[in-house]
């Protein structure tokens, strides 16, 4: 049985700047591991998650309920065909990218990337926070699935 629609997750993007390209996702399926740890799954499809190595440091921006359009915009293409830079504001911080108005603003480090066995091309990316801040006057923006 699938759980379509009944867990509720916040919108995520990640991003990253590797060899001199901008890559950029949307992603629902993140969740707190730790105190200091976070989990993706991320579906062999993402032109983002299929650059992410142990060691890469990624700006994580969790939305707000106000930024759906900006979930729409990202999730929407894939990094190798548009520069998603130039679909959003982002600020360049510590050398990630986060967006203006998030939720929540995550500076993290990849530390490790496992496989599902059903599906060894997705990836469980664990990234460990570096730094982040919240932004306690908005809501979280939660994924609904169609």
């Amino acid at each position: 049985m699938e759980l379509n629609g009944m867990f509720a997750n916040s919108v995520s993007i990640i991003a990253i700047e590797k060899n001199e390209k901008f890559y950029s996702m949307a992603c629902a399926w993140a969740t707190q591991i730790d105190y200091d740890r976070l989990i993706m799954c991320i579906g062999s499809q993402s032109d983002t998650g299929n650059v992410l190595n142990v060691g890469d440091m990624v700006g994580i921006s969790v939305l707000s309920s106000s930024q759906q359009d900006i979930a729409d915009k990202i999730g929407s293409k894939h990094s190798l065909d548009v520069d998603k830079r130039t679909l959003v504001d982002f600020d360049l911080c510590k050398s990630t990218y986060l967006i203006k108005g998030s939720k929540t603003k995550i500076i993290g480090k990849v530390i490790y990337i496992d496989h599902y066995k059903e599906a060894i091309k997705d990836k469980i990316v664990q990234i460990r926070v570096i730094e982040g801040s919240i932004d306690e006057s908005s809501e979280f923006l939660i994924y609904k699935h169609h």
